[in-house]
């Protein structure tokens, strides 16, 4: 009859790594933050054509108008003033969509834990 002895091994419980965990948070991530990256570009350049239209149609007005009196100069000061105070859309989004974001991850480790 054969007996059986326990031999010298350990038994190690321990969680599962942390480093899978992030590299699943990033992953998850990823196409939400490329996206809204992306986005943001878009709105971006379409504003800024937007506005770049309206201000060169509008120079365009005024200059021919200001030419014919020789004051351009006090002209060019308020389109610079008026150019200062619109509203950065593309921006407001990106802070938006980062917010968003790390509300997400904040949620998801207090899930986990």
């Amino acid at each position: 009859m054969q007996v059986y002895r326990v031999a010298n091994k350990l038994i190690v419980i321990a969680p599962k790594s942390t480093t899978n965990e992030f590299k699943i948070n990033i992953r998850r991530i990823l196409p939400a933050a490329l996206l809204s990256f992306i986005a943001t570009g878009l709105i971006y350049i379409l504003t800024r054509t937007q506005t770049l239209a309206t201000k060169t149609l509008s120079y365009t007005k005024e200059t021919s108008e200001q030419i014919a009196r020789s004051t351009a100069i006090p002209a060019a000061q308020e389109a610079v003033k008026q150019s200062a105070t619109q509203p950065d859309y593309a921006l407001w989004f990106l802070l938006g969509s980062l917010f968003v974001i790390i509300f997400y991850l904040i949620i998801n480790l207090i899930k986990k834990r």
